[in-house]
């Protein structure tokens, strides 16, 4: 243990000198003037795509360690080494890791990703997982007499269905299943979230939601297409339906959805007993380009996807250097929840880089209704 904490002091100084441009922000200083608890809120901190970088991680590590944040969140194509793994496990709170294309079909697979990346990860305990192997779970926190939870999807099983074409979503029928037994046990929860790697798209490719979010998404967003846009073999509506079901309490009977491969197809029942209005977001990454918006096809669901600029655009997109040359840029969204009043707020840390002229710095979504 000993060892840990010096080895990760030594990456973090080295990390600052190798790392320090006129783009990195010192995300602490930033943070210590939003970090204000209500007894009501629930913050967290929201990274995506590190790509192996270990770089990428160090400043939410250090920034949920000097905080009053409950908990941290990779959704996907994390590509995690020893170092990446040895950082996440100086957290003294959990940070929880989401498999991403990259993950299961570039490394690890399904299976390998719950050995290899999520049982190394000793910041969690008492999480429910579907199965021993399975890398979709939830997470129950209670504070202050609210109760919190979490629910981690794996849009990528492919141990459990076969391999689907390059990247897609792969969703197994017993997932759905359990899916839908967590969300009838959630009827009494005060809020949840649920974590993902990919979206699930608009009705059109490139028509992205951006009219609704007062320029806090990226303008890049709006006409850039990518691989959950309606151009695989899962239906992207699979999940967005049966939390609508949830939502609204409309059920959906014996409905049949592709799943990622033809041979396997999801046939959905919700049972649920009327409308129930827990649900805040979505969180994943995968875009390469931040955003948050509500899914045209279901205006009641928010979607906030992170990611970093990446495609040779350099840092100029966003404020975090993600290596040694700064080739990349990324950035952290930290989250606040504040069950009392209703009210989702995402602060994107730092937020000096500007895209269009605007600063998107923050914005806040009435939720819960």
């Amino acid at each position: 243990m000993k060892f840990k904490v010096i080895y990760f002091f030594i990456l973090f100084a080295l990390c600052n000198l190798s790392c320090s441009s006129e783009k990195s922000i010192n995300v602490i200083n930033v943070l210590q003037s939003l970090d204000s608890h209500s007894s009501s809120e629930i913050s967290f901190m929201h990274i995506s795509d590190t790509h192996g970088s270990s770089i990428s991680v160090v400043p939410m590590v250090e920034a949920l360690n000097s905080s009053n944040c409950d908990f941290g969140i990779i959704t996907g194509d994390i590509l995690p080494d020893d170092n990446m793994i040895n950082i996440i496990n100086s957290y003294r709170k959990p940070v929880f890791l989401v498999p991403g294309n990259h993950d299961a079909y570039d490394v690890y697979s399904q299976y390998g990703f719950r050995k290899s990346v999520i049982d190394r990860n000793t910041t969690i305990s008492n999480v429910k997982y579907g199965d021993n192997n399975a890398n979709y779970f939830y997470y129950d926190l209670h504070k202050d007499a609210k109760h919190f939870r979490v629910i981690s999807l794996d849009q990528f099983e492919l141990d459990a269905v076969g391999r689907a074409g390059i990247y897609e979503v792969v969703m197994s029928q017993k997932q759905i299943d359990w899916f839908i037994e967590v969300l009838e046990s959630s009827y009494n929860v005060d809020a949840f979230i649920v974590l993902i790697h990919e979206g699930f798209g608009n009705a059109n490719i490139g028509s992205r939601d951006i009219k609704n979010v007062n320029k806090f998404v990226s303008g890049l967003a709006a006409d850039y297409t990518n691989s959950y846009d309606f151009n695989g073999t899962a239906n992207p509506l699979l999940i967005p339906d049966i939390l609508h079901a949830y939502i609204s309490g409309e059920n959906i009977i014996n409905k049949t959805y592709a799943s990622g491969i033809e041979s396997a197809p999801v046939h959905v029942t919700t049972k649920f007993n009327g409308a129930h209005h827990n649900f805040i977001a979505y969180y994943g990454g995968h875009l390469h380009w931040d955003e948050v918006e509500y899914l045209n096809t279901h205006q009641e669901q928010l979607l906030s996807l992170i990611a970093y600029g990446g495609q040779g655009t350099g840092s100029g997109w966003n404020d975090l250097v993600k290596s040694n040359s700064g080739e990349d840029s990324y950035n952290i969204n930290y989250n606040k929840i504040d069950i009392e009043q209703k009210q989702l707020t995402i602060y994107r840390l730092g937020a000096k880089n500007t895209q269009g002229g605007t600063i998107r710095d923050s914005i806040t979504f009435e939720i819960l209704k």
